[in-house]
C-alpha cells in the first residue's frame, strides 16, 4: 500500500478516491438496421390508416350533412321524404333511386338497411300518406336518423 494513505481511515480513503467519467450518453436512435426495417413498416401501416381514415371521413361527408338537415327541419312526412330520397341519390346511382316511389321505395328503404322496417309501421307514411300527420314526428324522425347512419349499398345483379 502506498505510504500516503497509511494510517488513514476507511472514510478518508473513501474521499481519495477518483470516480471514474460518466459514460457517454445512450442514443435513442436504433443502432441495428432491424430497427429501422420496423419502424419504417410501422410508419407505412400508420400512413395507411390515416388514409384509409381519411376517405372514410369523405366518403361519408354526405350522412353527417343529412343527419344535420335533419336536426334542423321540420319533422313533417314530406320534408322527411325529400331528405331519404337526396340522400339516396349520393349513395346509390341515380337511375335506381330517382324513379322509386310507393311500395317500390319502401322496398329500397329496407333492402339498403335491413334492419329496418318502412311496408310495415310509422315509416309507410312515406310510400301512401305522405301528407297526413297520422304518426308520431318522433318515430319518423328516429326511423329517417336511423336510416341514414345504417344503410348500406345494395349488392349489384349480374346481368347475363
Amino acid at each position: 500500500m502506498d505510504e500516503q494513505f497509511k494510517g488513514l481511515s476507511l472514510p478518508r480513503l473513501m474521499e481519495k478516491i477518483e470516480q471514474p467519467p460518466p459514460p457517454p450518453a445512450i442514443s435513442m436512435w436504433p443502432q441495428t438496421s432491424g430497427w429501422l426495417v420496423v419502424l419504417a413498416l410501422v410508419l407505412l401501416v400508420a400512413v395507411y390508416f390515416a388514409k384509409r381514415l381519411l376517405e372514410r371521413q369523405k366518403r361519408n361527408a354526405y350522412r353527417r350533412s343529412a343527419l344535420r338537415a335533419l336536426q334542423r327541419m321540420q319533422a313533417e312526412p314530406a320534408a322527411l321524404n325529400r331528405l331519404l330520397k337526396k340522400t339516396a341519390l349520393h349513395a346509390f346511382p341515380r337511375e335506381e333511386v330517382a324513379r322509386l316511389s310507393g311500395d317500390a321505395w319502401l322496398q329500397f328503404l329496407e333492402a339498403s338497411a335491413p334492419d329496418l322496417e318502412f311496408s310495415i309501421g310509422p315509416g309507410r307514411v312515406f310510400a301512401h300518406d305522405i301528407y297526413r300527420t297520422a304518426v308520431s314526428d318522433e318515430q319518423l324522425r328516429l326511423l329517417v336518423s336511423k336510416w341514414i347512419k345504417t344503410h348500406k349499398p345494395l349488392q349489384r345483379r349480374m346481368h347475363v
